[in-house]
């Protein structure tokens, strides 16, 4: 039996704009918003372990060390994988797919998602697993 390996696409921002007042930094543009929160994570503390069914959430590391564990359930004998994220990563996690955030530092993230958080919207969304 193969195991198909899903590949977490980190991708590092960087300025988009520089001078001497200091710089302007694109998170994302064409893409529809409609939550945005930041996160702090204590060392060695794990948030999530659930998936959305609908939702996207993109991820971005302002300071700290993050391990992101993930399976993604779209693809049949998908195994659990992990990355690490340090500051400026941003990863997006997609529909169906399983994740949790393990802070290997003290860290704050910021969260963006295309639905809504507030509300019965986000925990109809999401589905909670024990373990990955």
């Amino acid at each position: 039996m193969s195991h198909l390996v899903i590949e977490m696409k980190v991708k590092k921002i960087r300025p988009s704009f520089e001078d001497e007042r200091g710089t302007i930094t694109d998170l994302l543009d064409d893409t529809t918003i409609v939550h945005a929160g930041i996160i702090t994570l204590k060392t060695n503390t794990v948030r999530g372990r659930h998936y959305h069914r609908k939702s996207k959430q993109y991820t971005y590391v302002l300071n700290g060390k993050i391990e992101l564990i993930y399976k993604d359930l779209r693809k049949k004998n998908a195994r659990k994988q992990s990355i690490i994220l340090v500051p400026r990563d941003m990863v997006l996690i997609e529909p169906m797919m399983i994740h949790s955030l393990r802070s290997l530092e003290e860290s704050t993230i910021l969260v963006f998602t295309s639905k809504a958080r507030g509300g019965s919207g986000y925990e109809n969304d999401t589905c909670r697993v024990e373990k990955l």
